[in-house]
């Protein structure tokens, strides 16, 4: 029986290995993080009193804080709290991948004619730029949940320039698992919960999110095909 193998001179090896790193790792690193920022609000009202909270960052670091807000001790009385932890992963500066959850709850307790409120937010904002010529496949992954009650939840990922098209969207209840592939532009990726109970009897909400999101470079075809077109005399036939 006859077997052949093709055999790699030294030089050969040495561009194929580097064609595969290029594979590997071809323009890793390229996107541009433009903003992210995380806020919490949490902010009450009844008649004789008021209370809020705010907190948030406009800057690359992680977040983790919560806030809340509340007034009354018995009827009417408002509670509202909102919570964060979030973000973002960088190599040599660059954006490779996000993770945030988000929650927001509210409770308003009133007879009629009360003015009781009670808001809530939790938003987590990620804005960043893919370069021309390059493409990117991305992978978003999370849940989402509110109660049905005075809160609400959405993730969404848009492209916002140079034009404008929705590349994910969910709210509501559930997990949930998107995938794609993303061109040169600005994209925008948030997650919000909010909640907002106001002049009621009884209201009640409580909404969250999570969310994970990595970034893959997808290489150029033609530079790569440039990589391992290697001379006819570098590949050495041995039978046997």
């Amino acid at each position: 029986m006859r077997h052949e193998m093709w055999k790699l001179g030294g030089i050969g090896t040495f561009i194929l290995a580097a064609a595969v790193s290029f594979w590997n790792g071809a323009a890793l690193g390229a996107v541009t993080l433009v903003e992210r920022s995380s806020d919490i609000s949490a902010s009450v009202t009844v008649p004789s009193a008021t209370d809020s909270e705010v907190d948030g960052i406009d800057t690359f670091a992680s977040f983790n804080s919560t806030v809340s807000a509340q007034a009354g001790s018995t009827i009417p009385s408002a509670d509202a709290q909102a919570s964060q932890i979030s973000g973002v992963t960088l190599v040599g500066g660059h954006l490779t991948g996000a993770d945030a959850e988000g929650t927001a709850e509210v409770l308003v307790l009133a007879t009629p004619g009360d003015t009781a409120s009670a808001n809530a937010q939790s938003q987590f904002v990620m804005q960043f730029t893919i370069p021309a010529g390059e493409s990117y496949d991305y992978t978003l992954s999370g849940t989402v949940g509110d109660d049905g009650g005075r809160a609400s939840v959405e993730v969404y990922l848009d492209q916002i320039a140079p034009v404008e098209e929705g590349k994910f969207f969910i709210n509501g209840n559930g997990a949930f698992s998107d995938h794609g592939r993303l061109g040169a532009g600005t994209y925008e990726l948030v997650g919000n919960a909010f909640g907002a109970a106001s002049e009621v009897l009884t209201g009640s909400g409580l909404a969250n999110f999570s969310i994970d999101f990595d970034l893959t470079p997808v290489p150029e075809p033609t530079a790569f095909a440039a990589l391992v077109a290697l001379p006819a005399g570098l590949l050495a036939r041995r039978r046997r």
